[in-house]
């Protein structure tokens, strides 16, 4: 047998010699090892490339999230707008311009370029629009077309000069606003605009910009909802300054949006080698969908290239060296392993209890929302079974707070913890408040949210109740305008509330526990005031009393107190409770009331003209110069209709009932009225009426001030017609003086050309006739201008005159509207009287019938109508009839023909006065009569005058 050591020497030389033969095997040892080493550094180099595409994308998520919280910012803005109309009758542009200078949106809000407010204009509604705008200095833009439903830009601030540009701009005539704006009044929300060139644009720098819009509606029955689309509240962004203003990404991400296929926004340098990684991230927003590619910049490239697999790679080898030791490291610990795990179970049982004991509600989340883990008192808090909640997300319960809130706050959780009140929907809609405490943790390379909820809505509910009790008794004390005080019986104040601190100049905590009757009574009351209050706490009995009281500014209040016991619960008088009403301009509005009364009834009855009061239409009050123009007396006038005082009241312009009713809506009228008085016969007055009203709008009480104007308005109306007379004849003096010598030139030559054709051997006959009618048209020429120019004579003579030749005169003044018109004009004499009176002013008169009869043919649209003149003597009176068939007179028009104001022809600009001046010419200067009679189509006009007999023509 060998020795131990000569075997072992064997051993050794064998497997040295087995090591040096089988040399082949180290060679495919090293190969292996090579492969490996290539193989890990393979491996690494994917798994870094991947690890920096997550980061990549993660980069790129957070980029999306800043655009999509910006853009909800945004939103938010605006929804204020859509408050601040929502919550006022009327927004001014003072307003608006306040409103969005407090927002200062072009410092806190990158690429907005202002918040405005854009005007749905309907069809009829322009040019209140057009005049607004115009009148606040704005004039660029018009709203043209004739679509029915237009927009104009009335409100943008801050109003810059870019600003300014586009104030009155019609947004709902450019295509790409109409769609945004129609989306937002369809879905009573968001509407976000394609790409567009805003109208501020004025410089070189022109961006790419869209616009977001917010609706309001007022009510209507304009849409389905009931309500009528009022406008816009608006906003123009510029995209170059709105995306190149988002924090923290511009050296590590190049980015272009795209809506659509319009290029919106690209940060893309043309210059750019072709990026490593790329990402494509959608934004759905306002009815538009933003695609938003995103590519690694060049600095982010470098950041995250790594040289860690080389070092791996090496570093491969010497884990060969430490593989044996490992693996038997490996198993010791596999051993603690089983130790560790049996202590974890038992920790998880535990936690388990723990988890199922809990009062509060624990649930686990994943990020995208979904419920991965709950406690039985999560499940009993939502009212669900197990099976229902395995595929459940928290939009499902959380109604409190909206999805995109609450997947930004979700993105934003940390792992501090934070704690916020939420509003959770049960499985039965039954909404409950509840305390959330959330955090984020993480498991195998995932983020988990966990979260704790309590419900506090009977805690809430018990707050919000005690709230409203304290608010209540506060406000029961604060809303009345009266001072309430509680003084105890050793006179200290206890309570006061807002109005009393108002009146004593006091606040609550500077007066309570004062000595109300030392601080605030005058020394001289001080007494009487203290046996008043022993009065009420002795003798339990109610008190009313005024005192003067002294403020803090030193200043006496007359006060009128009403005074109550208050009980302890042993029924003992424990204080005063006072209710105070500061009733020291009342006194003093009594004394200057009664000083007024006197003093204006001292003017009521002493002016010169006729005042009335009215109420409701009634009268309630006049002064004496009232009675005489209506010839009444106080008893009979008081309490009459105001309708009902006078007949036949006409106005020049308004109507008198349209006159009133405009006066009581609280305007000052003026006005020039006719009425008759008592009957129909009487002569008409003429009067200036003023009315206002007085008092509050709703106590419908007005002052009507008459005054008679009548024989002014006579004598203004004959001294106008005078002077136009004089004016008219001057102008057909010169018109005469100018017509006259090329008539005599052309009747000359005419003359001249008639003989030479004559005297010719060949006479032209019908040259010759022809040249005889230039001849008589010359001399009817100039005899016309002579009758004009006589009618307009300035001075009124009496004269006489035969009146068939001055009826010939009027016809010939007008023959060119009568045959014009197609009127037949004929005479009927029985003599020829002659007249001694104002020959132009008779005229004028029969002029004025003869453009009334005018007037009603054409009104009436008669054909073959006429007019017959009819003269015939009576005694020693002359009468003229004027008769026309143009349709007759109504029986209630006829009575009102002669009264000043009275027409039938408002349109034409009649003004009411030719028939009653007609009819003060007749009487009042001519001695005469002129009546009016009306049967069937005819109509009579009678003049009746004194004339002169054959044998007085010469004195």
């Amino acid at each position: 047998m060998k020795p131990l050591h000569s075997k072992l020497y064997t051993t050794k030389n064998r497997l040295h010699h087995y090591w040096l033969e089988k040399r082949y095997d180290r060679i495919i040892g090293a190969i292996v090892s090579i492969a490996v080493l290539i193989g890990v550094w393979i491996l690494l180099e994917h798994y870094y490339r991947i690890k920096t595409q997550e980061k990549f994308d993660h980069l790129t998520h957070e980029h999306q999230q800043e655009i999509n919280i910006r853009l909800h910012n945004y939103i938010h803005l605006l929804r204020s707008g859509t408050a601040l109309f929502y919550s006022s009758d009327v927004v001014t542009r003072d307003e608006w311009h306040r409103f969005v200078e407090m927002i200062n949106p072009k410092k806190y809000y990158p690429g907005i370029q202002g918040i405005g407010y854009s005007k749905m204009v309907y069809t009829g509604e322009e040019d209140p629009i057009r005049k607004q705008l115009r009148s606040d200095g704005f004039s660029l833009y018009t709203l043209t077309g004739d679509h029915p439903i237009r927009s104009a830009i009335i409100y943008l601030e801050p109003l810059d000069k870019r600003n300014q540009n586009a104030i009155g701009y019609d947004m709902y005539s450019e295509p790409t606003r109409r769609a945004a704006m129609d989306y937002a009044a369809k879905t009573a929300g968001i509407g976000m605009s394609g790409k567009v060139t805003l109208v501020q644009e004025i410089d070189e720098n022109i961006q790419p910009g869209f616009l977001i819009y917010l609706p309001i509606f007022s009510d209507s029955t304009y849409s389905k909802n009931n309500k009528k689309l009022q406008g816009f509240v608006y906003s123009p962004i510029r995209a170059g300054d709105f995306f190149a203003t988002i924090p923290s990404y511009h050296e590590k991400l190049i980015f272009e949006v795209y809506d659509g296929q319009d290029l919106l926004y690209s940060s893309l340098d043309s210059d750019q080698e072709t990026p490593a990684f790329h990402n494509v991230k959608r934004i759905k927003i306002g009815g538009r969908t933003w695609t938003i590619h995103y590519y690694s910049s060049i600095t982010f490239e470098q950041k995250y290239s790594s040289l860690y697999p080389i070092f791996f790679a090496i570093g491969i080898a010497f884990f060969n060296l430490l593989l044996l030791y490992i693996i038997f490291d490996l198993v010791r610990k596999r051993i603690k392993l089983k130790r560790k795990t049996k202590e974890t179970e038992k920790t998880k049982i535990w936690l388990d209890r723990l988890l199922n004991f809990s009062a509060d509600g624990i649930h686990i989340l994943d990020m995208n929302g979904k419920l991965v883990g709950y406690s039985p008192t999560f499940r009993t808090m939502l009212g669900y079974d197990e099976s229902e909640l395995d595929n459940i997300d928290v939009f499902a319960w959380d109604v409190h707070l909206d999805p995109e809130i609450i997947k930004v706050m979700m993105e934003k959780l940390t792992e501090n913890t934070v704690t916020f009140e939420s509003v959770f929907r049960r499985k039965d809609a039954v909404m409950i408040d509840v305390e959330v405490k959330a955090h984020i943790f993480y498991e195998d390379g995932q983020k988990y949210i966990f979260a704790s909820t309590w419900n506090i809505t009977e805690q809430k509910r018990a707050k919000q109740a005690l709230q409203c009790e304290k608010e209540l008794a506060q406000n029961y004390l604060d809303i009345v305008e009266v001072m309430i005080l509680v003084i105890g019986t050793d006179y200290t104040i206890h309570l006061i509330n807002r109005k009393g601190s108002e009146i004593l100049g006091y606040s609550p905590e500077d007066a309570i526990g004062k000595n109300f009757i030392d601080l605030f009574i005058p020394e001289r009351f001080r007494s009487q005031l203290r046996n008043v209050a022993d009065e009420i706490i002795n003798f339990d009995c109610n008190e009313y009393y005024e005192n003067p009281i002294v403020t803090k500014n030193g200043v006496e209040r007359l006060i009128a107190w009403r005074n109550r016991p208050l009980h302890d619960l042993n029924g003992e008088v424990s204080s005063i409770l006072s209710t105070g009403e500061d009733i020291t301009d009342i006194r003093r509005t009594q004394e200057v009331l009664v000083e007024r009364e006197s003093f204006y009834k001292t003017i009521f009855t002493s002016v010169s003209d006729a005042i009335i009061i009215l109420e409701n239409h009634f009268v309630i009050d006049c002064n004496e110069q009232a009675l005489k123009i209506f010839e009444t007396d106080l008893e009979n006038f008081i309490g009459r209709y105001i309708f009902h005082i006078a007949y036949d009241i006409e106005c020049h312009e308004k109507s008198f009932v349209e006159s009133v009713d405009f006066a009581y809506e609280g305007n000052q009228v003026d006005i020039e009225c006719s009425f008759r008085i008592h009957s129909h016969d009487s002569e008409p007055k003429i009067t200036e009426i003023s009315l206002s009203s007085f008092g509050k709008v709703q106590d419908n009480k007005l002052i009507m001030v008459i005054r008679d104007i009548t024989h002014k308005v006579e004598e203004q109306k004959i001294l106008t017609m005078n002077a136009r007379q004089a004016q008219m004849g001057e102008m057909i003096s010169m018109i005469a003086h100018q017509w006259r010598q090329p008539l005599a030139i052309i009747n000359a030559i005419t003359s001249q050309i008639r003989m030479k054709q004559m005297l010719s051997d060949n006479e032209d006959q019908a040259l010759i006739e022809n040249l005889i009618k230039i001849e008589h048209q010359s001399t009817h020429l100039s005899q016309t201008i002579s009758d004009y120019r006589d009618f307009f004579r300035p001075d009124k003579p009496k004269e006489r005159f035969q009146i068939a030749s001055l009826i010939d005169h009027a016809v010939s003044l007008v023959d060119h509207a009568l045959k014009n018109n197609s009127i037949r004009i004929e005479k009927s004499l029985e003599g020829d009287p002659i007249l001694f009176t104002y020959r132009n002013e008779l005229l004028q008169v029969i002029i004025v019938l003869l453009k009334n009869s005018l007037d009603a043919f054409s009104e009436n649209k008669i054909l073959g109508g006429e007019i017959i003149f009819n003269i015939n003597t009576y005694n020693e009176s002359c009468r003229i009839t004027v008769r026309d068939n143009a349709g007759g007179i109504q029986p209630s028009i006829i009575k009102k023909l002669f009264i000043p104001y009275f027409t039938t022809k408002p349109k034409s600009g009649g003004t009411g006065l030719g028939l009653y001046m007609s009819k003060l010419i007749i009487e009042e200067h001519c001695n005469g009569t002129l009546d009016v009679q009306s049967a069937g189509e005819n109509t009579i006009f009678t003049i009746t005058l004194p004339y002169q007999k054959e044998h007085n023509d010469d004195t």
